[in-house]
């Protein structure tokens, strides 16, 4: 009977019902829009570094890690590679957990054109491994990649170190590295491409040549290599592939792309805080916005309520027909909100939100210029929940100031 009455006492004053109905909805749906932006921007900078940069692991021989010196390699790369493949499989449909693995040799040195010269770090790679871990087909800019051109000795390097070096596609440069024996070599370089990454720090510095190339030329054996990046086809199982490497390797170093890039936990860690006081500071306004519209729908009824208290009417009753009229307009709203944000999603959820207008700055930090909406759809009955306990909040100053009137004092107001 309450929530009867409860119901058509708000539809009493339609257009201030729907004022605050629509201003619920709207919230609601900001408010997820907000948290979808965030969880896309941070699930977008993640999928960026391990598709475009570090992979789910890597792995380095700790020696390797502490000096940097091309002395310190993993043997037989590819046979590890084609082990651990054949190894890590899912125990209920048999299927690969990798995905694609690809061991690489590094180095730092200089890079010399004839009018000019930048420190680097040069990486060489194996074409196909490398592209399978890593989304060159999307960064490369100009030219083509190993494998697709007939000059011998190939180079790929950024758009960013060209403009640096003052060179263009097919012309050499040098490049000056220090051999596993501890000697300055040198070795000349054809520039078959030019890529552009997600970050301008990794462009100011990386460039990648044919392992086979840099091997030969820092004196290791052909399959030796510095790192191996491993890419999974399952990332659920991450953790569990790298304790096992970690017991059957205790010399080398197994980190995953948490540990090689600690500021995604910060990151993460801090977008969960501004979610946090953003939906109190949402929440805070709505609580203020039904608060003052009850007050003002009770200070209408003051004869009424004093009249129900005079019949008869009980102040416990009085007190759950004002909070539910106050859960009702604060509620109602909410699955507006829902919808609304589930109809923007389709579209935010599959093509993302363009910021291209802001590529300079954002590829400094190493973001992608494209956001992809994530909406975990716990935040729904998150948000729903939140509606319901804010409204019941608002109720409560409405409702006692309803059952403190004196039915005497009420009847006889004018």
């Amino acid at each position: 009977m309450l929530l009867k009455i409860a119901w058509r006492n708000v539809w009493r004053n339609r257009l201030r019902s729907l004022v605050v109905i629509t201003a619920v909805a709207i919230g609601v749906a900001a408010l997820l829009l907000i948290i979808a932006y965030f969880q896309g921007f941070v699930g977008t900078y993640v999928n960026s570094v391990i598709h475009k940069e570090l992979s789910h692991l890597q792995i380095h021989p700790k020696a390797f890690l502490r000096d940097r010196e091309a002395q310190y390699f993993i043997p037989q790369s590819d046979a590890l590679t084609e082990k651990w493949i054949a190894t890590f499989k899912d125990e209920t449909t048999g299927e690969p957990l990798i995905k694609a693995i690809s061991a690489r040799s590094q180095a730092q040195g200089m890079i010399v054109s004839p009018k000019a010269s930048r420190a680097v770090q040069v990486y060489g790679v194996k074409p196909r491994q490398e592209k399978a871990v890593i989304s060159w087909q999307n960064m490369l800019k100009e030219g083509v990649w190993f494998g697709e051109s007939q000059k011998k000795h190939p180079i790929i390097i950024s758009k960013k170190m060209a403009g640096r070096l003052q060179v263009k596609l097919n012309k050499k440069v040098v490049l000056n590295l220090v051999s596993a024996k501890g000697e300055v070599v040198s070795g000349a370089f054809r520039i078959i491409g030019l890529f552009e990454s997600h970050s301008s720090k990794r462009d100011e510095v990386q460039v990648l040549i044919q392992q086979k190339d840099l091997n030969e030329l820092l004196e290791l054996p052909p399959k030796a290599a510095h790192e191996i990046a491993i890419l999974l086809q399952k990332p659920g199982a991450l953790e569990k592939i790298a304790e096992s490497l970690k017991k059957q390797y205790p010399d080398w170093s197994i980190q995953n792309y948490k540990e090689l890039a600690p500021e995604i936990q910060l990151f993460d860690s801090q977008m969960l805080l501004m979610l946090g006081i953003l939906i109190g500071i949402v929440m805070l306004a709505l609580i203020f916005s039904i608060v003052n519209t009850m007050l003002m729908a009770v200070l209408e009824r003051y004869r009424e309520l004093g009249m129900l208290m005079a019949i008869g009417m009980n102040r416990l009753k009085i007190f759950g027909m004002i909070v539910w009229e106050t859960l009702i307009l604060g509620t109602a709203g909410a699955p507006i909100g829902m919808l609304l944000t589930y109809l923007a999603m389709q579209q935010l959820g599959t093509k993302g939100l363009d910021l291209s207008a802001f590529s300079k700055g954002l590829r400094a930090w190493g973001f992608d210029t494209r956001i992809i909406f994530s909406l975990n759809p716990s935040w729904y009955w998150k948000i729903a929940l939140t509606m319901m306990l804010t409204a019941l909040l608002a109720a409560l100053y409405p409702a006692w100031k309803a059952i403190r009137f004196k039915p005497v004092e009420a009847i006889n107001k004018r």
